[in-house]
């Protein structure tokens, strides 16, 4: 779905009464164009058929001589999905077990600053991290009261989401 808006927003930004026409045009690329999970395109797994790619009127791509074998096809096709399936439950378990803090560790804390035209100031250029900052209370299982380290001055409460463990750099 994410794609389809992306797509409609890119034909249709000056006036959005087009919609329709690029509908059928939409289709024909999604279900044409190899998609990431897959690594094949939708037509040729599930239609088992290859439909005519306007590309290779400018481009010469080597002929496919080959028999296809569609069961090949999803098997592989399968492979794929659950090795990429594997990689984001990673990264998701990473994610839902985030790191606990004692009181008294050194963190950094995420900051969302924005930018600022008249200081010349562009959001995209500033740290994404501010610290290190010490954990003075534990006010829950996810929220952290902070302080700076050198004179105690309240930091505010963050959720652990956006701290992580401050690592002295090695001299």
């Amino acid at each position: 779905m994410r794609e389809l808006g992306r797509m409609f927003r890119t034909y249709c930004h000056e006036r959005h009464s087009l919609w329709p026409q690029y509908v059928p045009y939409i289709e024909w690329t999604l279900n044409n164009i190899r998609h990431e999970s897959t690594h094949h395109t939708p037509s040729a797994l599930f239609l088992q058929s290859h439909q005519h790619n306007p590309i290779t009127q400018f481009i010469q791509f080597p002929h496919e001589n080959y028999p296809v074998d569609f069961n090949k096809q999803l098997i592989l096709a399968q492979e794929v999905q659950l090795s990429k399936a594997e990689y984001r439950k990673k990264y998701q378990k990473e994610r839902l077990n985030p790191t606990f803090f004692k009181i008294n560790d050194l963190v950094l804390a995420r900051t969302h600053k924005l930018s600022n035209k008249i200081d010349k100031k562009i959001s995209k250029f500033f740290l994404l991290y501010d610290g290190p900052f010490k954990v003075k209370n534990v006010k829950n299982v996810n929220a952290y009261e902070l302080v700076n380290p050198d004179d105690d001055t309240p930091q505010g409460t963050y959720n652990v989401s956006q701290l992580k463990p401050y690592i002295p750099p090695v001299t």
